[in-house]
């Protein structure tokens, strides 16, 4: 579990949000909707169920509706995929070039 959050970070960040989401949403155990980390937890899963919502998938077939919450966390595993490739490809110094130029 260790070694998956620290690969996936924003991914782990966004699952975490998406369940708080969901146990807020639809249960909010002990009142757990006023609170403020809560809610400060709960913003990117709504930013993008909003933006899920607005490109119109509150249409798709209830069947269908399962594949949503995979939906809510891919925008962060896309964040994870696009920052592992930018740190491979980042030129790593080896410390100060000597030239031979004697």
């Amino acid at each position: 579990m260790r070694r998956f959050v620290t690969r996936w970070p924003f991914a782990s960040f966004g699952i975490l949000s998406a369940l708080v989401m969901f146990v807020v949403g639809s249960l909010n155990p002990f009142g757990l909707a006023g609170n403020a980390l809560v809610r400060a937890i709960v913003i990117p899963a709504w930013v993008v169920r909003s933006a899920e919502l607005a490109a119109g998938l509150r249409f798709v077939p209830v069947p269908l509706q399962v594949l949503t919450l995979p939906l809510l966390i891919l925008p962060f595993a896309l964040v994870d995929v696009l920052l592992a490739v930018w740190t491979r490809r980042r030129p790593r110094s080896a410390g100060p070039e000597r030239h031979n130029d004697r």
